[in-house]
């Protein structure tokens, strides 16, 4: 008699991982440009609804749970009941939104994709990234808490003083008393996803502010001596 197939912890794990460097990879094709967020609407809307049929069926990380209940949005904007102050009125729920998330998390940056799951999460009633993608870019001229940036084409949602120059200017200071850094540390200190981290140093690296070097110690930055004169940084 033939042995059944085994589906052992590692079997899972890997499908596990699986999916997540697929809905990944979704999430920044996706986000890219406007074409390509009406493009992978249909895939992204059937995640965003699995995630809120599961996240109702298993039982959820406490600290996870009690963020979604702080950000809870009891009566999320819609068009029915705004009207054509619809987008204007989504800036601002989005803008509050994410001014209490990263005053919650202690953190002051959020990368777009990870705001669309998290934020239709707390409303219960989805907007299409498209809407998203949409608002956000308002927020720069009439947000109160937070601005967009787009960085080597990776959208992030942060504070007003975390711009893209302070960060800059955060990363040569240190650099010059410590002559060298690595992007955890830089995650630690300003609280941080080490993502966005890793797209903004890859974002001076390409300025010519710093380079870097590999190593047993992992990937280490340092102030590109060679450069004799700073570029000016990519808005």
């Amino acid at each position: 008699m033939s042995n059944p197939p085994q589906y052992g912890i590692k079997s899972y794990i890997e499908a596990k991982e699986k999916d997540r460097n697929d809905i990944d990879n979704l999430f920044s094709n996706a986000f890219e440009s406007l074409d390509t967020i009406i493009q992978y609407w249909d895939q992204l809307d059937k995640v965003a609804t699995k995630f809120l049929k599961e996240s109702n069926m298993e039982k959820e990380n406490h600290e996870y749970q009690s963020l979604i209940t702080y950000l809870d949005i009891t009566e999320p904007v819609t068009k029915q009941l705004y009207g054509n102050n619809y987008e204007e009125a989504l800036m601002d729920e989005i803008d509050e939104f994410c001014h209490l998330y990263f005053q919650k998390k202690r953190e002051m940056a959020i990368m777009l994709p990870d705001l669309y799951a998290i934020y239709n999460r707390a409303r219960g009633i989805l907007i299409s990234p498209q809407e998203l993608r949409n608002v956000c870019e308002l927020l720069n001229d009439k947000g109160k808490y937070v601005g967009l940036m787009n960085v080597n084409k990776s959208l992030i949602i942060h504070e007003r003083d975390f711009t893209l120059e302070n960060f800059q200017n955060t990363i040569l200071d240190a650099l010059k008393s410590r002559q060298k850094i690595n992007s955890f540390t830089i995650a630690q200190h300003y609280g941080i996803q080490y993502a966005i981290v890793q797209t903004l140093m890859d974002q001076l690296e390409q300025n010519e502010l710093i380079c870097r070097d590999e190593s047993e110690e992992g990937i280490m930055y340092y102030e590109n001596l060679f450069n004799t004169q700073y570029l000016q940084y990519i808005k």
